[in-house]
């Protein structure tokens, strides 16, 4: 079954605080169902905006249903990923692991690796490279995980007997499905109470700027799914191609884009953003359709993850 990493009972610290007061695990998902819904940026209609040539054309995608996590991976659940992991090949995840049980190849491949418990710790609490939030004392679980790499980000989903999603299925959730949505919640209106992002353009970097997950419950998606629009860039399976892949669509149900490249896609937008001299408003950056990448082994301090799991 699925491993279930309790968070802490002080709301304060840990658990997350529901819509209506009452402390929700940080390790709840709620379930996507799923369906087709026109994937990308449309010139039209509710999810019309000037936003990146990557997103176009706008096409029909069908997924399947799934789980998604409730919340973005927290410091915490990530904590006890390290606690577990060995940093050895006994412990690395097994190839073909993590899977998308309709889409072949998937999986964890041989020859993929993650850095030793260690050398992460020791990475994230220096800020090597990265104002990482991970601290052995624990004041930070409820926040979510940052400077993760693409690799980490799987392997944490395999141990916790799930899987990244892909990017049409990320979509899927943030713009609703059919609702079509160009924000994760209803209407279409930017506001602080419904995203974590910057206000002060490229004053926004340091870690103090961000939030417990969760914060913002005016801004949860039609299937009551938390910060799918800021906080954290998120990790999602697919390979990022800006052009050739995504302009020609999914040709069938339930697909990725698996054909190797530089770049793996992210999703959604950082707390630290938007900042000076980039050219894009909050109103761009926070929309369902925004798509992002960065190098799979890298992990800057405005990306993490959430993880997903099959329902059919």
């Amino acid at each position: 079954g699925r491993r279930r990493i309790a968070c802490a009972t002080h709301p304060r610290d840990s658990a997350v605080l529901g819509d209506e007061g009452g402390v929700v695990s940080c390790c709840s998902e709620k379930l996507v169902q799923g369906g087709t819904f026109w994937m990308g940026r449309g010139d039209d209609g509710t999810d019309a905006f000037d936003g990146g040539d990557d997103e176009q054309p706008e096409h029909l995608v069908t997924v399947g249903p799934f789980y998604l996590d409730t919340f973005e991976v927290t410091v915490g659940r990530f904590r006890a990923f390290l606690d577990w992991y060995q940093g050895d090949a006994g412990t690395l995840p097994e190839v073909d692991a993590g899977a998308h049980p309709h889409i072949d190849n998937s999986g964890w491949q041989s020859g993929w690796s993650i850095p030793n418990p260690v050398d992460i710790v020791s990475a994230m609490r220096s800020g090597e490279g990265c104002s990482g939030l991970f601290t052995l004392d624990g004041v930070d679980d409820a926040q979510p995980i940052n400077c993760v790499n693409w690799y980490e980000a799987f392997a944490f989903c395999i141990w916790d007997n799930s899987r990244l999603p892909t990017e049409a299925e990320w979509e899927y959730a943030a713009a609703g499905g059919d609702d079509n949505r160009l924000y994760p919640w209803v209407g279409g209106e930017v506001s602080q109470e419904r995203a974590v992002y910057c206000v002060d353009a490229g004053l926004c970097s340091d870690r103090e700027y961000i939030m417990p997950v969760g914060s913002k419950s005016e801004g949860v998606g039609r299937w009551g799914h938390h910060d799918l629009a800021g906080s954290m860039y998120e990790w999602v399976l697919d390979w990022y191609d800006d052009a050739s892949w995504y302009g020609a669509g999914c040709t069938v149900d339930n697909c990725a884009n698996l054909t190797a490249g530089a770049k793996r896609s992210k999703r959604s937008s950082s707390f630290a953003y938007p900042t000076t001299g980039t050219g894009e408003t909050t109103e761009s950056l926070l929309r369902a359709a925004r798509r992002d990448q960065g190098t799979p082994g890298e992990g800057p301090h405005g990306s993490g993850f959430r993880c997903a799991r099959s329902a059919d």
